[in-house]
C-alpha cells in the first residue's frame, strides 16, 4: 500500500511477533489518529484499520469501520468495526469500545477469511455493506458463495436468510427479520 518493504518484528518479552511498516510507523494513516489516540510511541500494522491494506490486523479488511456503533454513542462514540477473530477463525463487526464496556457484536462464523467491507453504504441503515463470502457448506444450497450486503438485523434479505438458516440448524428459532427481537450480542 506505502510501496515500503514490511519489516517483521518479535517481542522479547511476550515472545509475540508482528509487522511494521517503516513508513506507517512514523506517519499513521490520518484517518486513524484521534485525540486519544496519536501513535507517538510507533504505529504497527496490528493497529491498521485501512481496508485496502493486507496486513492491517493480520487479513485483508480487518478492523475495517463499518458504522458508527448504536449501543454506545453519545456515551463512548464507540466504532463498529469487521474484524478477524484469529484465536476463533471467525468474524465479528464488533464495537472497538468493547474493553471500555460496550458488548455490541454481530458475529459472522458463517464467513471465509476473505470477507471484507465494501465502499458502498446500506441505503436502510447507512452501515456500510460487507462483500461475504461464504461457507458454501453452512448456507442454503440456493446462497451464492459471494454476497455483498449489510449484516445489520433486517436490512439485507440473503444475509437474514443465512442467519435463519443457521439458527435452524441449531436449534433456534425466531426471524433475523425482526430486528427487535434481537439481542445486542447476536452469533451467525
Amino acid at each position: 500500500l506505502c510501496n515500503f518493504q514490511v519489516l517483521n518484528v518479535k517481542n522479547e518479552e511476550t515472545g509475540k511477533e508482528h509487522t511494521v511498516c517503516p513508513y506507517c510507523f512514523n506517519h499513521p494513516p490520518q484517518a486513524q489518529v484521534t485525540a486519544d489516540n496519536t501513535f507517538m510511541s510507533g504505529f504497527r500494522c496490528f493497529m491498521c484499520k485501512h481496508s485496502a491494506c493486507a496486513l492491517a490486523s493480520g487479513g485483508g479488511g480487518s478492523n475495517a469501520f463499518v458504522k458508527q456503533c448504536d449501543a454506545c454513542s453519545g456515551r463512548l462514540n464507540g466504532q463498529m468495526s469487521l474484524r478477524w477473530v484469529a484465536k476463533l477463525s471467525k468474524y465479528s463487526v464488533s464495537c472497538d469500545k468493547w474493553k471500555d464496556g460496550c458488548s455490541n457484536s454481530v458475529w459472522l462464523a458463517l464467513c471465509k477469511q476473505e470477507t471484507t467491507v465494501s465502499q458502498t453504504p446500506c441505503a436502510r441503515c447507512g452501515a456500510m455493506k460487507i462483500n461475504f463470502v461464504f461457507d458454501t457448506r453452512s448456507v442454503p444450497p440456493s446462497t451464492p458463495a459471494q454476497h455483498t450486503g449489510c449484516c445489520m438485523p433486517g436490512c439485507d434479505q440473503v444475509w437474514c436468510e443465512v442467519v435463519d438458516f443457521n439458527r435452524q440448524l441449531r436449534g433456534g428459532v425466531g426471524s433475523s427479520s425482526s430486528s427487535s427481537s434481537m439481542r445486542r450480542r447476536r452469533s451467525f
